[in-house]
């Protein structure tokens, strides 16, 4: 897949990491690498979360860019390709947020923990 095709095909995205306006244009950290190539993709489609991204992709002619950790085992769901995008290679960094007024409550703070925990193990 060249930069131009990836660009041209639709795309199917998550609402959890694009912005998509009326006319589907995004914004995330893929729209701003084409739009420094002078680039845009057209967002055809926008799932609440990434779980469904795969099974639309694979029962469509859509794409989707997703972190390589998901897709390692996807390539096995009937009706889907799995290639490598024509980007450069990003280094992706999860963030916890929540409200200053949750931030000595002990409960919350102890899922904070557990959470960064768990993700220290991946």
């Amino acid at each position: 897949m060249t930069l131009d095709s990836f660009a041209g095909a639709d795309h199917a995205v998550d609402a959890g990491h694009v912005q998509v306006d009326a006319n589907g244009k995004g914004t995330s950290l893929v729209d701003a690498i084409l739009a420094a190539r002078g680039l845009t993709r057209r967002i055809a489609v926008v799932l609440p979360s990434s779980a469904g991204l795969p099974f639309v992709v694979a029962k469509t002619d859509l794409i989707a860019t997703l972190p390589s950790r998901i897709f390692k085992d996807l390539a096995a769901i009937r009706g889907l390709m799995v290639v490598p995008v024509p980007l450069p290679p990003v280094e992706v960094s999860p963030h916890v947020l929540w409200h200053p007024r949750t931030q000595n409550v002990s409960l919350l703070a102890w899922v904070r923990a557990i959470i960064k925990e768990t993700a220290g193990k991946l």
